[in-house]
C-alpha cells in the first residue's frame, strides 16, 4: 500500500511542477482560472508576448489541462480544481512558514486532517501573547468575546479559573453555549455549574459534551471571533499566546473543527435549557 500511496505522491510532483515551474504559464493559468479567454485576451491581461502565450497554451491544451471552444480558452474542471488546491496549499505553507517558531514548540497532534489541510484559513489571524505588565492578555480575550456574543462553541482542555464570573457573564447576556471538555474538566465543570446560584431569570442555554480523548488545543468561536491556543511541546498549556481572528473564513474553519469533535463525542449534557 505504501508503494502505491508514494507512486501517487511521485505523479502528483511531476503534475504540480508542471503547472508551477514556469512564471509565464502559471501568469496564463491564474488569468484562465479568473474567467475563459482568446489568445488576445490572455495577452491584454498578462503583457505576455503573443509567442510565449502561444507555446504555453499549446502545452498545456496537450496535456489537458485547457480547451479551445471557438478560439476562447478554458480551463477544465479538474484543472481548475487542481489550481485551487495548490493556491491554498501556498497560502498554508506560507502561513506555516512564518509561524514556523511558534508551531515547532507546540502540539498539533489532535487537530484533525482536514483543519490542518485548511489551515491557511488562518493565514489573517493574529499571534496575541501575554507581556510581563498583561499577564491576563490572553486569558481575558475569552471572558471580552464571551461577554460579546450571544452563541459560542468552545473546546477547551482546562478548567477557566474565574468560572463563576463566566457564569453570571453568560446568564445575564442570555448567550447559547456548546462546549466539548476532557473528561477531569467536564466533571468539574458540571460539578461547578451545579452549586452556582444565579437569582434572575435566563434564557442561556448551555450543554457540555464529555471526550476521554486528552485535547492539546483549545478553540473559543462565536460568530464574530475565533480564538485558538495550544499546547507546548513540554505538556502544558500555553495560556500566554492565542491566535485570534476576526475573519469569516477563519470562524468557519473553527466551527468545522468543533463540528468534527461534536461527531465523534457522546450526547451533549443539557445543564440550562
Amino acid at each position: 500500500m505504501f508503494k502505491n500511496e508514494l507512486n501517487d505522491f511521485k505523479n502528483i510532483q511531476k503534475e504540480i511542477k508542471f503547472l508551477t515551474n514556469s512564471d509565464n504559464r502559471l501568469k496564463i493559468l491564474y488569468c484562465l482560472l479568473n474567467s475563459p479567454q482568446t489568445l488576445k485576451g490572455i495577452h491584454e491581461k498578462t503583457g505576455l508576448n503573443n509567442s510565449s502565450i502561444s507555446i504555453n497554451v499549446s502545452s498545456l491544451e496537450s496535456k489537458g489541462y485547457v480547451v479551445n471552444t471557438n478560439d476562447m480558452f478554458y480551463l477544465t474542471n479538474a484543472s481548475k480544481l487542481i489550481l485551487t488546491n495548490i493556491f491554498y496549499l501556498n497560502k498554508s505553507i506560507n502561513f506555516l512558514d512564518k509561524n514556523a517558531n511558534f508551531f515547532n514548540m507546540h502540539k498539533l497532534d489532535n487537530l484533525k486532517f482536514n483543519a490542518l489541510k485548511d489551515i491557511s484559513s488562518l493565514e489573517s489571524s493574529e499571534l496575541i501573547e501575554s507581556t510581563p505588565f498583561d499577564i491576563f492578555k490572553t486569558v481575558k480575550l475569552y471572558k471580552e468575546f464571551g461577554f460579546r456574543s450571544k452563541s459560542i462553541r468552545t473546546i477547551f482542555p482546562f478548567m477557566y479559573p474565574q468560572i463563576n464570573e463566566i457564569f453570571t457573564d453568560w446568564f445575564e447576556n442570555d448567550v447559547e453555549i456548546k462546549l466539548i471538555l476532557e473528561k477531569n474538566v467536564s466533571d468539574a465543570f458540571i460539578e461547578s455549574f451545579n452549586n452556582y446560584k444565579f437569582d434572575k431569570e435566563s434564557d442561556s442555554k448551555i450543554s457540555v459534551k464529555t471526550i476521554e480523548k486528552g485535547l492539546d488545543f483549545a478553540l473559543f468561536v462565536t460568530d464574530e471571533v475565533i480564538i485558538l491556543g495550544f499546547y507546548k511541546n513540554d505538556g502544558k498549556f500555553d495560556q500566554n499566546a492565542v491566535y485570534i481572528s476576526k475573519e469569516k473564513e477563519a470562524i468557519l474553519w473553527g466551527r468545522d473543527i468543533y463540528e468534527e469533535y461534536e461527531n465523534i463525542a457522546p450526547e451533549y449534557i443539557y445543564l440550562k435549557e
